[in-house]
């Protein structure tokens, strides 16, 4: 199970066995062929989801965490669409990643931790300048100081600009002032592609490309001329 798997290292920490549990509290149904595909998804996305993204206004992910929280998913999301019969194989089998997606209508958790994020912020933002929040936000960690040795850390605020960015949102303070036209645009984010899925594509691209290139290097030396 990919949520244990990820129990020790990464994504979650040690409250993952709680997120953990409600999965695995709700296994029963998702596999369950009397209970139908609609109903597992919106068992997945009011139930299992929230508890998964618990406290991810707060989150600033490696990709390795984000790989993980997908994966976690993905593994749920298969269990919600159901297996299919391999015509090749002869033989029953998962479904890929975009069949899944397709079948159960959920949209991309990353995505979700995204909005959570863009949103929360910007309940932060709304708030009056004294206020220990809204420091949080115009406050450098490394003020005083140098900053520590080693590559730069991935900082919350970074990713919320970079979150905003992707929106089309410059000066994301400004724009998250009114609240109901903030709300409306950090929703427009879920429906964006699947970054998980984007990374995966193109990490495959990239190692075709090497084949290709090894294949003619190596017919380039085997060419007498």
């Amino acid at each position: 199970m990919a949520l244990v798997a990820a129990a020790h290292t990464g994504w979650g920490g040690k409250d993952l066995f709680r997120k953990a549990r409600a999965y695995f509290s709700l296994a029963p149904q998702l596999k369950s062929s009397r209970v139908s595909r609609a109903t597992k998804a919106r068992l997945y996305t009011s139930i299992i989801r929230p508890v998964m993204t618990y406290g991810a206004e707060t989150w600033s992910m490696s990709a390795d965490s984000e790989r993980r929280l997908a994966v976690a998913e993905n593994d749920a999301l298969r269990r919600v669409a159901g297996p299919v019969f391999h015509e090749s194989r002869q033989r029953w089998g998962f479904r890929n990643n975009k069949e899944i997606r397709e079948l159960s209508g959920v949209q991309p958790i990353l995505n979700a931790t995204k909005k959570i994020r863009l949103q929360y912020h910007g309940h932060l933002a709304r708030g009056s300048a004294p206020a220990p929040t809204r420091a949080m936000l115009e406050t450098s960690p490394h003020a005083k100081g140098s900053r520590p040795r080693g590559p730069p850390p991935r900082r919350l605020r970074d990713q919320v600009a970079k979150d905003a960015a992707a929106l089309g949102i410059e000066d994301w303070r400004e724009e998250a002032q009114d609240r109901t036209e903030w709300r409306n645009n950090t929703k427009r984010i879920l429906d964006f592609p699947d970054p998980y899925e984007e990374r995966r594509v193109q990490a495959k691209r990239r190692k075709a490309e090497r084949e290709a290139a090894r294949e003619a290097a190596r017919e380039h030396a085997d060419d007498p001329a």
